[in-house]
């Protein structure tokens, strides 16, 4: 599969296909040997699971590190190939377009967008956490205390738009 972006499911999907069928995925084949022989299975994610809450196989790999949990050999698998993809092109290709696809014009990278929606959830809970003040009063504080080069009304604005994209995905 000679893909740019190895950074989704459906890359693992193919390598789990692949790998008892070539030499060239030998590593893997160790990768996974040793990982079911380490984890007890009663006691690991699978990777059926890691797939149903993670977006990407790099978001399940940071949340697994981040948790000391060690990531199904396949999510590791794919993220050594999407590096070694980087790595390989001779400066033909930023990590971005490696682990996410070409930007998207007017949105912004995937790292704008994780930081911004990382930030609205943090500015969700303390609101929650604190219904008694004003969210003008809130979100001067929040943008003071989180270093945002933005004014509170704007991240508000901001905010609410977020608020009913992700209502209207429930």
């Amino acid at each position: 599969m000679r893909s740019v972006n190895k950074n989704t499911w459906k890359y693992i999907a193919w390598l789990e296909e692949q790998k008892n069928n070539s030499s060239k995925f030998v590593g893997l084949q160790n990768l996974r040997k040793q990982f079911d022989e380490f984890n007890d299975p009663e006691k690991h994610l699978t990777l059926e699971i890691i797939k149903s809450f993670f977006k990407s196989p790099l978001e399940a790999f940071l949340v697994c590190v981040e948790l000391g949990i060690y990531p199904p050999p396949e999510v590791m698998y794919a993220i050594a190939d999407s590096f070694n993809l980087y790595l390989y092109e001779n400066g033909e290709l930023d990590l971005e377009t490696v682990f996410f696809g070409k930007p998207i014009k007017g949105v912004g990278n995937e790292a704008s967008r994780v930081n911004k929606v990382k930030q609205y959830e943090k500015f969700f809970m303390l609101a929650f956490d604190k219904p008694e003040k004003s969210q003008i009063e809130l979100a001067e504080k929040f943008i003071l205390d989180n270093d945002i080069k933005v004014d509170a009304e704007s991240f508000l604005r901001s905010y609410r738009r977020y608020l009913l994209v992700f209502k209207a995905a429930e």
